[in-house]
Parts: C-alpha cells; structure tokens; sequence
C-alpha cells in the first residue's frame, strides 16, 4: 500500500488536479446551497439563519482555498516535471541507422 501512495503522490500531479476539482466541486455546491436559502428567502418560507449561513460561507472559503491550493500545486508540480529533464521518449534501438562514430577532430 505504501508503494501504491508513493506512485500516486511522488511521481505524477494527479493528487494536485484532484485538489483543484474538489475545490471547484466544494465552493459549486455551497454556492448552490446559498443559491438555495435565498430562493427560500425570497418565497418567505421559514428557514433557518445562522448555524447553516456560517457552515455555507465556510465551506465556500474553504472550496475557493482548495482552488488556489491546488492551481499553485499544479504550477510548482510542472515546474518540478521541468526540471527533472527527463528525456520525452526512450529509444531502445535504432534500426536502419549505420553507426556513427564521433571523431575528434582537434
């Protein structure tokens, strides 16, 4: 199990994405919900003030803040896949091609 949590968190940027899509799924459904108790406000139904209108802003702040979080992560995570340099593709035989050899010509 560990070595499956290394794979995912240490060689690839999908944890990050993650991190970007529940924040936008987050922040979407708490403003629906706040969409929600102002319809309600506006009918004149009853409902309830206070508790529910502090667990909306918050949830909405901590959806925008996963947002934010996870757009740098994603920004330093190809900044790292940059820097590691790895070659796109790795040719494991050439075929067609005489050998070259280099020569010194100094």
């Amino acid at each position: 199990m560990r070595i499956g949590f290394n794979g995912l968190f240490c060689f690839s940027t999908y944890a990050l994405t993650l991190a970007t899509k529940m924040g936008f799924i987050i922040a979407g459904g708490s403003f629906l919900l706040m969409a929600v108790y102002l319809f309600y406000k506006f009918m004149g139904w009853e409902i309830l003030w206070g508790n529910p209108t502090l667990v909306m802003l918050v949830s909405f702040l901590g959806g925008v803040q996963l947002i934010s979080v996870g757009i740098l992560g994603e920004y330093i995570g190809r900044i790292y896949e940059e820097v590691r340099a790895r070659p796109k593709f790795i040719v494991d035989r050439a075929e067609g091609f005489e050998k070259i050899q280099m020569t010194n010509d100094n």
